[in-house]
């Protein structure tokens, strides 16, 4: 049976909130719904720990993008269960204010000016790593239906984690990401460092690919920041060998971490050591923090935070808030960045922010 997702925007049109998402490799619909548009929002993630539905954390905690989870008022998984609610629901009617078309993408010579910047940081020896982003925005395109767009994600990147999340607080967002943030299962942990990216053919077998010094070490950086806040936490951990790991048209350089929590340390206290990795920050963190909120002429917003599922079903299933886009008024925001060492070439960090883009650009056409 096929799912109908035209509820999904008959949800957003009465501006409901609700987030629908598949796991990785996984066939079961997600569909969570809340009663009212009154999310719960915070600025503490230490509150995160007795919670439990759809979160969504942005890169950096502040005023205008705090912490926002969506209530499992309603929690349907599959087709039978989705389309009984979809033939049921009565939409709402509501007046849909004019809305205009906002560009504040960053431009070559933006990012290029930024690029520099970053150089500057790095080759004083202030930094190991920073992370560069930077936003495209299109003007919605005429009869565009998020229906469409999440059906043909589901379908384009079946290993990913796909999802689709409005409130009114955030907007709506839409992704498939290919980086874990941290998953928990009774009482075991999940998390990945993962970095480095190259584009490869269709058919290539990855697991004979190359990497180049740069790739390594950048991967190198974020597996050892993970080791570290663990080992500095007395969590006993677990990890893998480091190996490719492919996505669509691209791959990345992927280590497994295994843990398991200890005495007082709460599910809030663990999201808070790990996020944000040097993967989509930078290292030293809390230095690229700051300097990236500094030079970067753009809000991240809830771009490079994490989304998904938080102690639903006895269950967590967070993923970085990779390969997505969001739509605010008429304007559709892509965003991708990629990792900047000293070495690094500032035409292909360009390059790579094209292609990480284009893994929704696939689908919006």
């Amino acid at each position: 049976m096929e799912i109908d997702f035209s509820i999904l925007d008959r949800l957003i049109d009465d501006d409901v909130a609700f987030a629908i998402y598949r796991l990785p490799r996984n066939q079961d619909i997600h569909l969570i719904i809340q009663n009212d548009n009154q999310v719960y929002k915070t600025n503490n993630y230490c509150t995160l720990t007795e919670k439990s539905g759809f979160v969504i954390y942005p890169f950096q905690i502040t005023d205008d993008c705090p912490i926002v989870i969506i209530r499992p008022d309603h929690h349907l998984v599959g087709a039978e269960e989705i389309n009984c609610f979809s033939t049921n629901y009565s939409p709402k009617n509501r007046v849909k204010m004019p809305a205009n078309f906002f560009d504040d993408s960053t431009s070559r010579q933006d990012y290029a000016t930024m690029f520099e910047r970053f150089q500057e940081g790095l080759k004083a020896g202030k930094f190991q790593k920073l992370v560069l982003s930077r936003k495209q925005n299109i003007e919605l395109p005429p009869h565009f239906l998020f229906a469409n767009v999440f059906s043909r994600a589901l379908s384009t990147y079946p290993n990913t984690f796909v999802y689709l999340a409005h409130t009114s607080s955030t907007s709506t967002w839409l992704g498939s990401t290919p980086e874990l943030f941290l998953s928990e299962k009774n009482g075991i942990f999940h998390s990945v460092a993962l970095a480095g990216t190259q584009t490869v053919a269709p058919g290539t077998d990855i697991s004979t690919l190359s990497w180049s010094d740069k790739n390594v070490y950048e991967q190198q950086i974020v597996a050892d920041y993970f080791r570290k806040q663990l080992a500095d936490s007395l969590l006993p951990f677990s990890n893998s060998d480091t190996y490719s790991f492919r996505v669509g048209n691209l791959a990345h350089l992927k280590t497994d971490f295994h843990f398991q929590r200890h005495g007082q340390i709460t599910t809030g206290e663990i999201l808070a050591l790990i996020h944000p990795t040097p993967a989509v920050c930078g290292f030293p963190k809390q230095e690229a923090l700051e300097f990236i909120n500094k030079i970067e002429n753009h809000s991240r917003s809830y771009y490079s935070g994490f989304v998904g599922n938080l102690g639903m079903n006895n269950r967590t299933d967070l993923y970085v808030n990779l390969r997505c886009l969001q739509v605010k008024d008429r304007s559709l925001s892509l965003y991708a960045g990629g990792g900047i060492l000293s070495s690094s070439n500032k035409e292909e960090e360009w390059t790579e922010t094209e292609d990480k883009m284009q893994a929704m650009l696939n689908i919006l056409r």
